[in-house]
């Protein structure tokens, strides 16, 4: 899975369609300050999510929107769409290409798109956060952030590998599940409060045994998903081991060769 293209219009400075196609594997951007290379990694992250405001350098939605320049009239909307090669299926969807839109209008409507089909929000969080691409985007680093990383707080870290790892994935299905849970039990009070008033009418006893059969499920759910959890973060933390002890003999491999050059100068 990688990123095919981004498409944008009316975004901030770019008020023409414009359309990137990028070469995998290795793409740069380059240009001078204010040609608008942070404008499309802002459109990259508000096409996959982003909310914060400040993240995007704006003070409103609304500032996303192309303003109007001294030879160009303002534009009623912006909107930007990004393709994904899913040749390996990795979104689960049967498709070789998957397509994630945003739009947002000045009357403060917007509309979310997966594929061209109308979505809620939601829809593409959890679309994202199956591949890793979790909603709080780790795959964007900035100036700076690296070093961010490396002075995290253990809890920080540990949900940064989390969401990389996809375990943030199980822990949303958990909360859910839980949420499911709480109602159930309260189901059952309900339950349980006409039983009495009933006297035990043998009818509502039905009642009272669907909804502890309900309860039951959604606790055998919670079970398999906290050992997925489990699984889910033991080979998370595995790779990540691997990975940092591959980095590390690349460090001092790639020492070494500095020390021998000074060396032979």
């Amino acid at each position: 899975m990688y990123l095919k293209s981004l498409h944008i219009q009316g975004f901030k400075t770019f008020e023409q369609s414009t359309t990137l196609e990028l070469s995998y594997p290795v793409i740069a951007i380059v240009g001078p300050n204010g040609s608008g290379k942070s404008n499309l990694v802002d459109a990259l992250r508000w096409t996959l999510c982003e909310q914060n405001l400040r993240t995007l350098r704006a003070r409103s939605m609304l500032d996303l929107i192309f303003a109007g320049s001294a030879t160009r009239h303002p534009v009623n909307y912006a909107e930007a769409e990004v393709v994904f090669n899913n040749e390996g299926d990795v979104f689960g969807t049967g498709t070789d290409k998957v397509t994630v839109a945003r739009r947002i209008f000045r009357s403060k409507e917007s509309d979310f798109l997966i594929d061209g089909n109308d979505v809620q929000l939601r829809d593409v969080e959890e679309l994202l956060t199956s591949t890793g691409l979790g909603f709080r985007h780790y795959p964007f680093i900035g100036q700076g952030e690296m070093s961010r990383i490396f002075t995290m707080k253990p809890e920080e870290r540990k949900g940064l590998f989390e969401e990389v790892a996809g375990i943030a994935e199980y822990k949303q299905r958990k909360r859910d599940t839980l949420v499911k849970l709480e109602e159930t039990r309260v189901n059952i009070a309900r339950v349980e409060d006409l039983l009495a008033e009933l006297n035990g009418n043998y009818a509502h006893l039905g009642l009272q045994a669907a909804a502890a059969r309900e309860y039951v499920d959604y606790q055998s759910r919670l079970r398999d998903l906290d050992m997925d959890i489990a699984h889910a973060r033991y080979l998370s933390v595995r790779r990540e081991q691997e990975r940092a002890t591959a980095r590390l003999a690349e460090a001092q491999e790639k020492m070494a060769e500095v020390i021998t050059s000074l060396n032979s100068r």
